[in-house]
C-alpha cells in the first residue's frame, strides 16, 4: 500500500515538474517570437513614381497576418495603421512600417521629415 502512495506522489511531482518546464519553455519561445516580430519591416511602394519615403512606427500586426480584414476587426489601431499606409500610398509615398517597439531599426532611406501627429 505504501509503495502505491509513493509512486503516485512521484507521478504527481513529475507531472508538475513537466508542466512547469513546458510553461517556461513556452514563455521563452514567446519572448523569442516577439523579438523576431519586433524587428520586422513591412515596405510598400505606390503605383507610379514615388514623391518620397515615409516611416510609420506604430503597429505592424495587420501586415504580418494572413488576412488583414480579420486583424482590422480586433482593435482600432490595426485599422488606423492600414489607413495611414493607404493614405500615404495614395499621396505617392513609399511607406515602411515598423512596430513601436523596434529598437534596432535604422532607416536606410531619406524619410519624410515632418512628423504627422493626430488622427488622419
Amino acid at each position: 500500500m505504501n509503495i502505491l502512495i509513493i509512486d503516485s506522489n512521484r507521478t504527481v511531482m513529475i507531472a508538475r515538474f513537466l508542466h512547469r518546464l513546458g510553461y517556461y519553455f513556452n514563455f521563452i519561445l514567446d519572448k523569442i517570437r516577439g523579438r523576431i516580430n519586433r524587428i520586422k519591416v513591412a515596405s510598400f511602394k505606390p503605383e507610379g513614381i514615388a514623391k518620397g519615403n515615409a516611416l510609420i512606427s506604430y503597429n505592424l500586426d495587420p501586415f504580418l497576418a494572413k488576412s488583414t480584414e480579420a486583424v482590422c476587426n480586433k482593435h482600432t489601431h490595426h485599422w488606423e495603421t492600414v489607413e495611414m499606409v493607404r493614405i500615404l500610398l495614395d499621396l505617392g509615398y513609399c511607406v515602411d512600417v515598423i512596430t513601436l517597439f523596434n529598437d534596432l531599426f535604422i532607416p536606410k532611406k531619406n524619410i519624410l521629415s515632418r512628423s504627422i501627429v493626430g488622427t488622419i
